[in-house]
């Protein structure tokens, strides 16, 4: 079972319904929306719907903080936690889609990626890296 699906699954039912409770005839005075608890379940249930909808539709924007997947942690909770816990590793310079190729600025190094998940509630978007700029040495020569 997963549970991410679940849940994901129990809270647009949730807000589906709430929004169907606020329009149904079943209440105080018989009409639509006629009770406080009708407003409230009517807010409630868009404010889920528009909590899954607004990360789709904004997508990533330039100056995003952003995590990365590492090739370790690909698709599993633990690099799912420890993204969460390690904070933003990478800022967008450009804007981009989920399967977008964006240019990226990570760990003080441009770099381009591949957004993966956009940010939600208590993550940050993701993006893979995929290419890197390597940094330049330079040797002191005596002559």
């Amino acid at each position: 079972m997963n549970l991410k699906v679940s849940l994901v699954a129990f809270l647009l039912f949730l807000a589906l319904s709430l929004v169907a409770f606020a329009f149904s005839f079943i209440g105080v005075a018989g009409t639509v929306i006629d009770s406080m608890w009708k407003l409230v379940a009517l807010d409630l249930g868009i404010s889920l719907i528009l909590g899954f909808v607004y990360p789709h539709v904004r997508g990533v924007k330039q100056g995003d903080l952003l995590s990365t997947n590492s090739a370790f942690f690909d698709n599993r909770s633990a690099g799912i936690v420890l993204n969460m816990l390690a904070g933003p590793s990478a800022v967008a310079l450009q804007n981009g889609r989920k399967g977008d190729r964006i240019k990226i600025n990570f760990q003080g190094r441009n770099a381009e990626g591949i957004v993966v998940s956009y940010a939600y509630t208590f993550s940050l978007a993701t993006v893979k890296v995929t290419e890197m700029e390597q940094p330049v040495m330079f040797t002191h020569q005596h002559a």
